[in-house]
């Protein structure tokens, strides 16, 4: 009983340390923690196309999908813009937006939605959308 008590400390302390929105310490690229503040200046008036990812801190699949957003941060660093969303922080936002079911992953062009995804999924999934995105930039 006490092994089993420990185990649940330790994981509940590892757990509460990941905060949602907070970029891995890990990766030199970062994503944009985006609020009500700045999501106009970051996303809407963005000449890139922008990837919004829409999560909470209480979402496990929204977590697993930390390292993914990360990666893409970084991978598409210069040429589009990555950000996060914490729709418990942000809720006018989320609402803006109809965020239901998270985590939520919408694409921005122009400042309108382009394209969206609901619910975790590959990374080249996400890559190909903002592939395209950036393709159909250059035309």
């Amino acid at each position: 009983m006490k092994s089993a008590l420990v185990c649940v400390c330790v994981c509940l302390a590892l757990i509460s340390g990941c905060g949602y929105g907070e970029a891995p310490s890990s990766g030199s690229a970062k994503y944009v923690k985006l609020s009500e503040s700045n999501f106009e200046e970051a996303v809407l008036k963005n000449p890139k196309p922008v990837l919004v990812d829409f999560g909470a801190t209480w979402c496990e699949p929204c977590r697993g999908m930390e390292p993914v957003i990360a990666e893409l941060a970084a991978e598409f660093e210069g040429r589009a813009t990555v950000g996060k969303v914490d729709i418990d922080s942000e809720p006018s936002v989320a609402a803006k937006y109809d965020i239901g079911p998270i985590p939520a992953f919408l694409f921005f062009k122009n400042g309108k939605v382009v394209d969206g995804v609901i619910g975790g999924t590959r990374k080249r999934v996400l890559a190909a959308k903002l592939s395209r995105l950036l393709s159909e930039t250059r035309e």
